[in-house]
């Protein structure tokens, strides 16, 4: 699902995206949403921002887990998160995904303030995900 086009364009529409595109892989998705961008930082990437994100699988282990990894950058800014994904079964009707990784902006002396700014767009986008997500699987 997390690969599936209707699952970004939804994931776009909660994130109140400007617009969304996906171009999609055999085990991979990337996803540029044009969002507004945040009031503080309007000066520095104008009033609208595009965030990219790419999520890819790189491996099924047994019948119980997949491992994957997600990035997210901000395009025009060295801003990037990225982390790997774990997918493990719990039982025979649930599952839990785990993401663990780090934000990093690379701007001398502003990096650590614009990383709570950035920081909050992509927790924003985190948080829509996961709610996507189990709205998503309460459908199926």
């Amino acid at each position: 699902m997390l690969i599936h086009p209707d699952f970004a364009k939804e994931l776009g529409r909660r994130i109140s995206a400007l617009n969304s595109e996906s171009t999609t892989g055999q085990q991979s998705i990337e996803t540029r949403f044009t969002v507004a961008a945040p009031e503080s930082i309007r000066k520095l990437v104008g009033a609208e921002m595009k965030l990219i994100q790419s999520i890819s699988w790189t491996g099924v282990i047994g019948l119980d887990r997949a491992d994957g990894q997600m990035s997210m950058r901000v395009a025009g800014m060295p801003a990037e998160s990225a982390g790997a994904m774990k997918l493990t079964a719990d039982g025979d009707d649930k599952s839990t995904l785990n993401y663990q990784g780090e934000l990093h902006v690379r701007i001398p002396l502003l990096g650590k303030k614009l990383e709570s700014m950035v920081g909050g767009q992509f927790d924003k986008v985190m948080q829509a995900f996961e709610t996507v997500g189990n709205d998503w699987l309460a459908k199926q």
